[in-house]
C-alpha cells in the first residue's frame, strides 16, 4: 500500500477518515475521554482525517469536526494509543488519549502532537 510507512515507527501520510466507518468507530471510542479532558460536549464528532504509527499498539492522530461553521475553528486534533490484546476467549482493546489540540481549522496540518 502506498500509505504505509517506510520504517517501523514512522507515521503514515494523512489519510481520509470518511471512507468506511472504522475510523469513526475509533474516534467514537475516545469521545467520552476527549469531552471530559476538554470540558466540552461536542455538537458533532466526525472523523475527517487520520495518521497512524505502529508501535507497541498503534498511535493515531485524528482531525475531528466538532460542529459549527466548517470554515472556522470547528475541529480538534486528537492523539491516542490503541492497544489490542487477543486473548482466546476474551479479546479486548484499550484506547488511551495522549494529547488534544482544540480550536483547529480544517486546513491546519495534521501532525503528531507529542
Amino acid at each position: 500500500m502506498a500509505d504505509e510507512p517506510k520504517a517501523l515507527g514512522a507515521w503514515t501520510l494523512v489519510q481520509d477518515a470518511t471512507v468506511g466507518n472504522e475510523w469513526q468507530q475509533l474516534a467514537d471510542a475516545v469521545r467520552a475521554e476527549v469531552e471530559k479532558k476538554t470540558g466540552k460536549n461536542f455538537e458533532k464528532y466526525e472523523a475527517k482525517q487520520y495518521r497512524s504509527q505502529v508501535v507497541n499498539g498503534t498511535n493515531y492522530v485524528m482531525k475531528i469536526y466538532t460542529g459549527g461553521d466548517p470554515t472556522q475553528r470547528s475541529y480538534i486534533h486528537v492523539q491516542f494509543l490503541w492497544i489490542f490484546v487477543s486473548l482466546r476467549t476474551n479479546p479486548m482493546s484499550e484506547e488511551i488519549v495522549t494529547d488534544i489540540k482544540v480550536d483547529q481549522f480544517y486546513h491546519d496540518e495534521l501532525q503528531p502532537l507529542k
